[in-house]
């Protein structure tokens, strides 16, 4: 039924969203519309709401959502550590040659565990081998030269920047009984009107305004993980987007949010497996909802875009949820 409220009231005034909750689903909505300004199209909706939500930001009192707000454009230390596999893995046979071969003292130095001691690096084994690699790039920095060792020494300088950037993900489940305050209420009305200004952009076009929001942030109840990843794809390119082991208990949310370029999703081996028979085709504007088994499995763990345009650049969001 249409009612007065569904459209005009405040779309954040109820009880079962707590400060937190809305705080993150704001920084959420900014990030996203801030990654879509392409064309500078939300100038006004940022320039408007940023000063809503850093002031909401502060009264919160958490300042790592403050800096995460500043920081929009900075890696999580989630995918700073699979960049670190990456690199780790890519060079693994110049430093070999470079320092002698996988049985010399240097080579055994930068992989005393081999390779597998890279992949999937936990949040507290990081800063440990980010420490390492540092120390061993200094010591051989010579016979490497200054493009490997470079490249090996911006691993620490990502990872720091990444850590001290990271917003804190665990939500507060304690609902608190706090009046609405000054800039909570500022925020909750600042945001019904940019979702307003949103759907007035794009009328009737669920698909469109979809990939600007995640509703489920707003309430306590949903307590799945959600790991976001997103990018541009040149004409017939091919990314792979993350590395992780998944089971059916994982959902795959995949966003065409470009306007020219298909492209399909699948899980594969490797990140250069081309085995894409249970590949899904996404169009642009659309959003599809996939288990690992409905694209590959999960003993595949790459989960792989292809631009199908030979002409068009196609942009992507992936969210991870579970």
């Amino acid at each position: 039924m249409i009612t007065v409220e569904k459209f005009f009231a405040n779309l954040f005034n109820h009880p079962n969203i707590s400060r937190r909750h809305l705080l993150g689903f704001a920084i959420d909505y900014l990030a996203r519309l801030a990654k879509a300004n392409t064309s500078h199209q939300y100038d006004v909706m940022i320039a408007y709401l940023t000063p809503l939500v850093a002031a909401f930001a502060t009264e919160v009192g958490n300042e790592d959502i403050a800096l995460n707000l500043r920081k929009t454009q900075t890696n999580t230390v989630d995918q700073t550590s699979y960049n670190f596999g990456n690199t780790m893995s890519s060079l693994e046979g110049v430093i070999a040659y470079t320092l002698g071969g996988k049985t010399s003292e240097g080579y055994m130095e930068f992989y005393p565990h081999g390779l597998s001691e890279y992949n999937h690096p936990t949040r507290e084994a990081m800063p440990v081998l980010v420490n390492r690699i540092n120390l061993i790039t200094g010591k051989y920095a010579t016979p490497l030269g200054s493009t490997i060792a470079g490249q090996l020494l911006a691993i620490g300088t990502s990872f720091n920047a990444a850590r001290t950037a990271q917003v804190s993900t665990n939500a507060d489940l304690a609902q608190s009984k706090i009046a609405i305050s000054t800039n909570r209420l500022a925020l909750e009305l600042g945001m019904t009107k940019g979702l307003h200004e949103l759907a007035a952009m794009y009328p009737g076009n669920i698909v469109a305004c979809n990939g600007f929001v995640n509703f489920n942030l707003l309430y306590s109840f949903t307590q799945h993980q959600h790991d976001v990843h997103d990018g541009t794809l040149v004409a017939e390119g091919t990314v792979d987007v993350l590395n992780r082991t998944m089971t059916d208990t994982v959902s795959i949310e995949v966003s065409n949010n470009g306007t020219n370029a298909p492209f399909w999703v699948w899980l594969g081996a490797t990140a250069t497996d081309t085995n894409n028979l249970l590949a899904v085709k996404v169009m642009p504007g659309h959003t599809v909802v996939l288990k690992p088994s409905d694209i590959g499995g999960p003993e595949k763990t790459f989960l792989l875009i292809k631009n199908d345009s030979s002409v068009n650049a196609a942009s992507y969001i992936v969210t991870i949820i579970g």
